[in-house]
């Protein structure tokens, strides 16, 4: 399978079906960035330069291949090993509950670094569980779980303080909702 690389362009260059080429006659040089997938894997680049005398016309221009011959990729293997270190502990995040204090329904907003096993929890202020939000293996990036104010069995939780449980890649964190009379 192929994969098309993430690229940035600068003004004097451009992608046009697949391929990154400049459009401006008054640079010799241009330049792009890319970044490399998370996936370890190999990804093939080709390069190819166009040699032009300047006439107007092509003849006498010439195609110069990366290695001498058309077609000859350029590997780049992307590995978790070259370079780059250990990227650090993951990051999670989550934030106050919205509305809060809440009378029907608050919405909690959580954030994963990464792919892991995940379980957001409402317990009262006595250390009882109250709900569970969410539970099961989350993919990273951002999520919310919303709070009907209700507990396991389906009724309502009474006017307090309670707290919201996110465990995720072996790390915790919490916030506190205010549950206000109806």
């Amino acid at each position: 399978a192929t994969r098309t690389p993430p690229l940035r362009t600068v003004p004097d260059c451009q992608l046009v079906s697949g391929e990154l080429t400049h459009f401006s006659d008054n640079f010799r040089t241009w330049h792009f960035s890319w970044q490399a997938p998370a996936t370890e894997g190999q990804v093939n680049f080709y390069a190819v330069a166009q040699a032009v005398n300047g006439t107007g016309n092509t003849n006498g221009d010439s195609w110069n291949w990366y290695g001498g011959a058309v077609n000859t990729p350029f590997p780049i293997t992307v590995s978790s090993l070259v370079g780059v270190g250990d990227a650090g502990p993951a990051v999670l995040s989550l934030s106050p509950a919205r509305p809060n204090p809440f009378t029907t329904g608050a919405r909690i907003a959580f954030s994963l670094a990464r792919s892991a096993p995940t379980k957001v929890e409402v317990f009262d202020l006595s250390g009882r569980r109250v709900t569970i939000l969410a539970s099961g293996d989350l993919a990273a990036g951002p999520h919310e779980a919303i709070w009907n104010g209700r507990n396991d069995r389906g009724e309502s939780a009474k006017a307090g303080v309670y707290l919201v449980r996110l465990q995720s890649g072996g790390q915790t964190l919490s916030t506190r909702v205010v549950r206000a009379s109806h």
